[in-house]
Order: structure tokens, then C-alpha cells, then sequence
């Protein structure tokens, strides 16, 4: 019976030591799987603190490279458009300095050639308005010289020179003064004048006037005439030349001009006209003989000028096809 107690008391003290094995096992097992876990930890931690570091340095790195391509971007963004606008200025400047030339040969023109295209316009007129025109005619004994045009206005039906006078003051074309101002007979003594004449009266001061006369030769229509056979006769070389019709343009807004309309002489007639009248005078011109002229024979007419170097302004089918590098409200700049 002793013996039988003795066992097992061993056997419960070896189970209790097997237990208490297990336990102190399974305890150091379980420290060493937290201590692995810790480790874990640390390194998963660092691993990630390292990674967070580089990216960061990284966008770091990358934010100033950006910062740094968008400066030099800008820089050469800056550079460029610096250059770009030297070269602009200087084709503006280039550009303003050819302009002024050619309007430099128009200075004296160029309003009238304005007020001459907006009469076409308000006439509903297809039609080439050539201004400044010069020639040297070949005139039998005569020294050589250069002959110029002011305007010249040409449709399928006209070719129509205008001689722009820009007078101001009161003008008479062909009619005595003294007819419409009889008082004016005791100063002017224009009795004897023969037409062609004009004659004009403006203010040079306040208090004083000065009077032109302009008889003969020297008068605008016969200078007009004048012109205008001087250019038939250098077309001939070219084509067949065409009539020339003239007009004597008094342009000048503030000008009080008393004409009789025309003047002919030789089956030839000029006629007069003033920014009022200019429209049903162009119109007139182009419709008192149709047909007479042509399409191929404008354009003949109209491409020979340009060979001369006049400027060309189109209008109604026109436009597109003779487009003036000088503008209409172009005027000569004051010094």
C-alpha cells in the first residue's frame, strides 16, 4: 500500500514537473514569439520610416528640380517672347516707316482719294481709284520731264482723271465773281477773263484776303486736258489708249465753290465737282456712255498705273483685288 502511494506521488510529482516544463515552455516560447514580434515591429517601423525619409527627400528633390525647370522654363519663356517683341516692334517700325514713305508721294492726295472712294462706294460703283500717278511723256521738242496725275478713276465704262484742287475759301470755276457778287467788280476787274479760268479767294489773316487767278493754261480744266492727253498718248506705246474723260475735284470741305458744272471745249468736257455733288458726278461719268470702254480695256488701263507705281484702291467687285498698303484715314503725321 505504501509503495502504491510512494508511485504515485512520483507519478503526480513527474506530471507536475512535466506541467510545470511545458508551461515555462510554452511562457518562453510565447516571450520569444513577442520579442520576434517586437523585432518585427522595429523593423517594419524603420523600414517604413526609411521609405517615408526617401520619398519625401525624393518629392523634395523632385519639387525643386520642377521649381527649378519651370524658373529656367520661364526664363527662356521670357527670353523668347523679349525677342519676339523686338522683332515685332521692329516690323512695326519697319512696317510704319514704308507706310509713311508711300504716303509721303500721296501726302497732298490722300484725303481726296478717301472722299473719292466713299463717292464710289455711295454709287454703287465697281471701280479702280489710282492716285499719284507719274509718267514721263515723250513730247516732240520739249526737255524731258515727269508729268503726275492725282486720281484716276476707272470702271468698265470711264476712265475718268480727276485733278484734285484742295482750295479753300470762295472758289469761281468758269463763273465771274463780280456775276454773283457785283461788289466784288471794283476790286477784282475780271471783266476780260475767258473761260477756261477759276479764280479764288481765301483768307491769308485775319485781316487780309489774297486772290488767285487761274486763266489759261494754268486753269485747273485746262491743266486737267492737258493731262489727260499726255496720258492717252503714253498708253499708246501699250494698247490701244482709251478716252480719257476729266474732272476737276475741289475737295476742300470748307471751300464755297460756284461753277457752271462743266466746261467743254473740242468735244471735250470737264466737268466739276465738290465733295457734295461727287457721287452723281462719278455716277454720270460712268453711265453717259456704256459699253464704250470694256472689262479687258479697264483692266489694260488698270495694270499699266500700277506698272507706274500708283496706288490702287478697289471697291465693289474691286476690293479684294486692289488693296492699298496705305490706309484710307491714313494722313501724313505733323512734325
Amino acid at each position: 500500500m505504501e509503495q502504491t502511494t510512494a508511485a504515485l506521488y512520483v507519478t503526480i510529482g513527474l506530471l507536475i514537473a512535466i506541467v510545470a516544463g511545458l508551461v515555462f515552455w510554452m511562457i518562453r516560447r510565447s516571450r520569444r514569439a513577442d520579442a520576434q514580434r517586437e523585432a518585427t515591429a522595429r523593423q517594419h517601423h524603420d523600414e517604413t520610416e526609411s521609405l517615408r525619409a526617401t520619398q519625401a527627400q525624393a518629392l523634395a528633390d523632385a519639387r525643386t528640380q520642377h521649381l527649378s525647370a519651370v524658373a529656367a522654363s520661364r526664363r527662356d519663356h521670357d527670353r523668347q517672347q523679349a525677342s519676339l517683341r523686338a522683332e515685332i516692334d521692329a516690323h512695326e517700325k519697319l512696317q510704319a516707316a514704308a507706310v509713311f514713305a508711300a504716303a509721303r508721294g500721296l501726302k497732298w492726295e490722300l484725303a481726296s482719294r478717301q472722299q473719292l472712294v466713299t463717292a464710289c462706294e455711295q454709287a454703287g460703283l465697281d471701280a479702280v481709284i489710282a492716285t499719284n500717278i507719274v509718267f514721263a511723256p515723250n513730247e516732240a521738242g520739249a526737255d524731258p520731264f515727269c508729268a503726275q496725275i492725282d486720281h484716276l478713276v476707272v470702271t468698265d465704262n470711264v476712265v475718268l482723271l480727276v485733278e484734285n484742287k484742295r482750295w479753300a475759301g470762295m472758289v469761281f470755276d468758269g463763273i465771274h465773281p463780280s456775276t454773283k457778287l457785283p461788289g466784288l467788280a471794283t476790286v477784282l476787274n475780271d471783266a476780260d477773263l475767258r473761260p477756261p479760268f477759276a479764280v479764288q479767294i481765301s483768307r491769308t489773316s485775319r485781316r487780309s484776303l489774297k486772290i488767285r487767278f487761274a486763266e489759261n493754261d494754268d486753269s485747273p480744266a485746262q491743266q486737267a486736258r492737258q493731262q489727260a492727253l499726255r496720258l492717252r498718248e503714253f498708253l499708246r506705246a501699250t494698247m490701244a489708249p482709251p478716252l480719257v474723260d476729266t474732272c476737276i475735284f475741289y475737295s476742300h470741305p470748307q471751300a464755297h465753290v460756284v461753277t457752271g458744272g462743266s466746261y467743254t471745249e473740242r468735244s471735250m468736257t470737264t466737268v466739276m465737282a465738290t465733295p457734295q455733288d461727287l457721287p452723281a458726278v462719278l455716277t454720270a461719268a460712268h453711265t453717259r456712255r456704256p459699253g464704250r470702254l470694256g472689262a479687258d480695256a479697264a483692266a489694260d488701263v488698270i495694270e499699266a498705273v500700277r506698272a507706274l507705281g500708283a496706288d490702287l484702291v478697289g471697291v465693289g467687285r474691286f476690293e479684294v483685288d486692289y488693296v492699298s498698303p496705305v490706309r484710307l484715314e491714313y494722313r501724313i503725321p505733323a512734325k
